[in-house]
């Protein structure tokens, strides 16, 4: 039993840094996409205003 924890606890702390991992690239991607929505919004702000004068 003493053998095996040290294992699991490897095991587990292999898995908690994929999930860092995958989280991590997740939220990256979700940072992008906000980014891209902001350009676009502000190109159609601009547009708009353009329209405008």
């Amino acid at each position: 039993i003493e053998s095996e924890t040290p294992k699991k606890k490897k095991i587990q702390e292999q898995m908690d840094i994929q999930m860092a991992r995958q989280l991590e690239e997740e939220m990256e991607r979700e940072a992008q996409r906000m980014n891209e929505q902001i350009a676009r919004d502000a190109e159609i702000a601009r547009i708009h205003a353009d329209e405008e004068l």
